[in-house]
């Protein structure tokens, strides 16, 4: 009631004065739920406290997997990151779904192809002999074909054909540098 008499005092369809008395609680009610402004305020507090928190699991997760390098671990269970964040599985999920969009499996294959195409970039850099049989291990899979599968998936190519590439674009630069 109170509020129609503001909206019809502010649109002017009415000349008479309203008095509005402020109330400890004024209770504005959103039909479906019942809420008030105390609680909507309290909600929005609580969602930012949320966000902080998800961001804070985030940055120490990505830290963890990063600095330790636990990617590597062929074993690596969603339940071991838990258990070294001091999280549950949920808060960890949700997180990143957040952030990165992807499950569990996913974040840690990327952290894994990054390395991979690092090693043999460094290897060709070097001299070395890239030999992908043995890179697959090196970087956490468990599996010849999970490699090439997922590394296809990521950089839409195979190893061989990434590391062609490298090759060609590392000596490339070298050929220009001579001359």
């Amino acid at each position: 009631m109170i509020i129609s008499k503001i909206i019809q005092l502010l649109v002017g369809k009415t000349d008479k004065k309203v008095t509005i008395r402020t109330m400890p609680a004024v209770k504005l009610i959103d039909n479906n739920k019942g809420m008030t402004f105390s609680t909507i305020y309290e909600k929005k507090n609580q969602n930012i406290e949320k966000q902080k928190k998800f961001k804070e699991l985030y940055h120490q997760m990505t830290d963890i997997v990063k600095t330790r390098q636990l990617f590597l671990d062929p074993n690596l269970k969603q339940s071991d990151i838990v258990k070294y964040l001091g999280t549950n599985r949920n808060y960890l999920h949700t997180t990143l779904k957040l952030y990165t969009n992807d499950n569990f499996k996913a974040f840690i294959n990327k952290h894994r192809i990054t390395y991979a195409k690092k090693n043999i970039i460094n290897r060709i850099r070097c001299g070395e002999d890239v030999i992908l049989s043995d890179i697959f291990s090196e970087c956490g899979f468990s599996t010849n074909e999970s490699f090439y599968r997922i590394f296809k998936k990521i950089t839409n190519q195979t190893p061989g054909e990434f590391m062609k590439q490298t090759y060609k674009d590392i000596h490339l630069t070298k050929l220009k540098e001579q001359y």
